[in-house]
């Protein structure tokens, strides 16, 4: 029932919307008129015609009939407007236009149609002739007239040459001996080879039955890897016996030339496989004398030979397609330009195929581009397997340099990827292969296309860059069958890449000197942080200390080759030679350090495990606070859970704010379009789209414009607002201990914050404390002494042999230890050390008491208290972090996708946020022994 209300409510709001269009036409593009109508080029349709037939003489593209006439026999008469046919005698012209006779050669027949007579000839080989070679009618009516030589009748007066000049005419062309018929007629024209010769190649090189396929891919975004095999494919069967004899007994002529050239496509179809006889034959062919017609199948040359010629940043490189189509007949010459761009999408997703209309930037010195299209598939099963259309075509590329007036041509070097295992390079190709599939004679099983193509120019290894080697072409083939494509929309549609790639290989000498350089300053830096560490935490920052090494060393020296090319591969001289040439991001001989994307992926990890001991490290701070109120006073507790809160604040306080700089990003990267700074081209000037982004000059680029964001937050904030409008988080947190009256120890990150001040806590009022000096001048320091001091290695190893037979009543001993408090009874007691107080000789900063006079050293001159437990003390590990995450998921994850980098980096550093507050703030409730619940920092 739903079903007949639903379709009830389309028929009415079709009528709805026909009858407020007032016209309604079908598609004419699929009209298909019948014998006895017409094409209306008024009405865009297809009408009976009033008197008659459709005219087959006046036909538009789709052989649709123009007009209408009477039909044969018969001739059209009118009076006063009204026309009828009037019946001839005998007959009519062919066009009807007036009455004829037939001559003595002929005969009149109805031809089983009592309505339409015309003469006929007795002869199958003889055709109809009403007119003399003037274009004057005969004058005793139509005659016989037998055909032309080797040629064949194809309608009452027409005849057609045979397709080979070894058949006899008939109703049919047919070999005669000694030859034989070869090929299908369901799949083109017939040819005519001798059969003894015929009978000697295929009984040594026998048709291929077979056809293999070895890069099928059998669901989306899937492996290309799969293999399936095709029995008794049509294709050779119709070509290989007239290839292969005709090139094999060449003699001398065009069609011998034509034969091999289709023997070496057929060659290419089957992946250039030395097992299947296309190949083998045309080797043999090649091989049996030094003038051998045959064209050459593979690239004998020298890839490192140098083109002779001096390239400029505006030289235009020229490239020649030599065009053949499927049996060997050259199409001609035609200049490389958009043709690697094959498929094509029909409207309205034009723009996302390829075709004519696509950049041909890539062919200037120096412009590498990488562009993606569609293709569609399902629209490559053509119901007509023979086609001499675009996409059975197969091509030679050559490169061509100028040379004074006249050029040369140096044929390039093409590796395709038909199998798994790689091929010498070779010189012919294909971008589609629609006929190696076709078993049943109508539509191909399998469909074999590029779905990736890299042409690679290379300046010389040594000497100057503005001379290239050889260019290499690179083909990578994929296979689909016709089931997977008719039956899955999402199979129907693939992405073929086309990237242009100009390269120069940099200084292997110089890049391992750089790479040894840094591996050495790597591991002397990670020992000597593992050597100055607390020998408690040495196995667990030993790991750290690498990493860290490893990140300072190996950021700074990818940032500065990438800062190099950025700048000096953007400002070359345009008018001049080519100095300087980015290396191959794809080439592992160009080594680790400028194959940026897994350089990076490696820095970020490492820093991220930085980052993650970091946060580790300060969740599980060991902090103690001391209360300097007397115990006798009637003293709020809430002092402590108010430095409590401030402390959890400050743990995640930064000097910059990322979210500043992420929004700057966005307004230059992506809305003036700066992000195109680093496409792979030497025109600064020029951010147009060339695909994608060099890797390197994107590290570069992005990186610049992060720091430099930064270094204005921290110069804003350093020289403006923590020095003339606001007092730092860390100054006020230590206000925070003096009005409290509460100090802060952690003996495991060496830092004291002293906070015992002269007022009471509980009665002080605002304005006393502001007259009065909040903290007391302690120990050895100055009028204007440091607030936090830093506790030196000597102390904490001291302290922590100390401390561990006092855990239970930490506070209270740390208040009774800083008043020196056990210094008569127990002789232990510490020493203030202040750059005007230095300790009475190097080795008491040193000395680790067992039970011993000497004071333990306490520094005041080096105060580093925020690097334990907040990110302030971290920002340029942060900043390195949060630049190796915008970098690795903008090259890495997201393909250089700017907006998606930008945004996943902001919520990378969010979570890393609420990671660090919520540890610390769990860990405050723990050491601090204040309820979880009253942090609501």
């Amino acid at each position: 029932m739903i079903e007949v209300v639903a379709a009830a409510l389309v028929m009415l709001c079709r009528s709805e919307d026909d009858s407020r269009w007032g016209v309604r036409l079908d598609d004419p593009n699929t009209a298909t008129c019948g014998v006895a109508e017409y094409f209306d080029t008024i009405r865009l349709g297809c009408e009976v015609c009033a008197l008659g037939v459709g005219d087959a003489q006046y036909v538009d593209n789709s052989g649709r009939a123009l007009r209408c006439r009477c039909d044969i026999g018969s001739v059209k008469h009118c009076i006063d407007d009204e026309c009828v046919c009037l019946q001839c005698d005998e007959t009519s012209l062919q066009d009807s236009s007036e009455c004829a006779s037939c001559g003595p050669t002929t005969t009149l027949s109805t031809t089983g149609n009592p309505g339409r007579t015309d003469c006929g000839c007795s002869s199958s080989t003889q055709r109809l002739v009403e007119r003399n070679a003037t274009g004057a009618l005969l004058d005793g009516g139509k005659v016989c007239a037998a055909c032309p030589a080797r040629s064949r009748r194809v309608d009452a007066y027409t005849c057609e040459p045979c397709a080979s000049r070894h058949m006899a005419g008939s109703s049919d062309c047919a070999c005669v001996s000694p030859y034989t018929t070869v090929g299908l007629p369901a799949f083109g024209d017939q040819f005519c080879v001798p059969e003894t010769q015929l009978a000697d190649v295929v009984s040594e090189y026998p048709i291929p039955r077979r056809s293999r396929y070895e890069r099928v891919q059998r669901r989306p975004k899937g492996g290309d890897d799969g293999t399936a095999v095709l029995e008794d494919p049509l294709l050779f069967e119709h070509l290989y016996p007239w290839a292969a004899t005709k090139c094999a007994y060449h003699d001398g002529t065009l069609e011998s030339d034509q034969a091999c050239q289709c023997l070496a496509n057929l060659c290419a179809i089957t992946g250039y496989d030395d097992q299947e006889s296309p190949c083998q034959l045309l080797d043999r062919v090649a091989s049996s004398s030094s003038d051998s017609r045959a064209p050459a199948l593979y690239w004998t040359g020298d890839t490192e030979w140098v083109v002779p010629t001096k390239m400029t940043l505006k030289t235009k490189l020229k490239f020649v397609l030599a065009r053949y189509s499927l049996n060997g007949t050259l199409l001609g010459f035609e200049p490389l330009t958009t043709q690697a761009f094959w498929g094509r999408r029909r409207a309205p997703f034009t723009q996302r195929g390829g075709g004519s209309s696509r950049s041909t930037k890539w062919l200037r010195f120096a412009t590498s581009f990488h562009n993606t299209f569609e293709v569609r598939l399902d629209e490559l099963l053509d119901p007509a397997p023979y086609r001499q259309g675009d996409y059975t075509s197969f091509y030679d590329l050559y490169l061509v340099v100028a040379n004074g007036d006249a050029s040369r041509w140096f044929p390039v070097p093409v590796r395709v990827e038909v199998r798994q295992q790689a091929l010498a390079y070779v010189r012919r190709f294909f971008f589609v292969d629609t006929l190696s599939g076709v078993v049943d004679g109508t539509r191909p099983s399998i469909l074999r296309y590029a779905a990736s193509i890299s042409l690679i120019v290379e300046a010389q290894r040594d000497g100057p860059k503005h001379k290239i080697r050889v260019p290499r072409l690179k083909i990578r083939y994929r296979e689909r069958t016709r089931t997977s494509v008719l039956d899955s929309r999402r199979m129907r549609l693939d992405s073929v890449d086309l990237e242009v790639t100009y390269s120069a290989q940099p200084n292997k000498r110089i890049l391992w000197g750089f790479l040894f350089a840094g591996a050495s300053i790597t591991v002397a830096l990670a020992a000597l942080g593992a050597t100055r560490s607390v020998p408690k935490f040495f196995s667990s920052q030993g790991p750290v200390a690498l990493c860290e090494a490893f990140v300072l060393v190996f950021f700074t020296l990818t940032f500065a080759v990438a800062t190099y090319y950025l700048v000096y591969f953007k400002l070359q001289d345009k008018k001049g030679p080519a100095n300087l040439l980015l290396p191959d991001e794809n080439d592992v001989s160009s080594l680790v350090l400028l194959s940026v994307v897994p350089m990076i992926a490696a820095l970020w990890a490492a820093q991220t495990a930085v980052v993650c001991a970091l946060i580790r490290r300060q969740a599980t701070l060991d902090i103690s606070l001391i209360d300097w109120e007397k115990s006798d006073r009637v003293v709020s507790e809430w002092r402590s859970i108010l430095v409590a809160n401030e402390l959890a604040d400050i743990q995640i306080s930064r000097r910059t704010s990322l979210a500043f700089t992420l929004t700057w990003l966005t307004y230059f990267l992506v809305g003036l379009g700066y992000e195109n700074n680093a496409t792979p081209q030497p025109d600064l000037q020029d951010r147009g789209d060339f695909g994608a982004n060099s890797p390197l000059l994107q590290f570069a680029n992005t990186g610049w414009w992060f720091l430099i964001f930064s270094a204005i937050q921290l110069f804003f904030n350093g020289a403006i607002k923590h020095t003339m409008l606001v007092d730092p988080p860390q100054a006020r947190f230590i206000d925070l201990c003096a009005l409290a009256k509460i100090s802060l120890f952690s003996v495991v990150d060496g830092f004291y914050v002293h906070g015992d001040a002269s007022h009471s806590a509980d009665t002080a009022d605002l304005a006393s404390l502001a007259s009065t000096q909040v903290i007391d001048k302690w120990e050895g320091s100055s009028s204007r002494e440091f607030h936090v001091g830093e506790l030196t290695d000597p102390f904490r190893r001291a302290f922590h042999a100390v401390d561990r037979e006092n855990a239970s009543g930490k506070p209270a001993f740390l208040k009774t230890f800083l008043n020196h408090g056990f210094a008569d009874k127990y002789n232990v007691d510490f020493a203030v050390v202040t750059e005007s107080n230095p300790p009475p000789s190097a080795r008491d900063s040193t000395f680790i008491p067992d039970a011993t006079t000497r004071p333990w050293p306490f520094n005041l001159a080096r105060p580093r208290w925020l690097r334990g437990i907040s990110f302030l003390g971290h920002e340029s590990t942060l900043l390195v972090h949060e630049l190796l995450t915008l970098c690795f998921v903008q090259l890495v994850v997201t393909n250089t996708n700017t907006p998606a980098a930008l945004f996943t980096t902001y919520a990378c550093h969010i979570l890393l946020g609420q990671v660090r507050h919520f540890t610390g703030k769990s860990n405050l409730a723990k050491q601090i022994l204040v309820d979880e619940r009253f942090i609501i920092s």
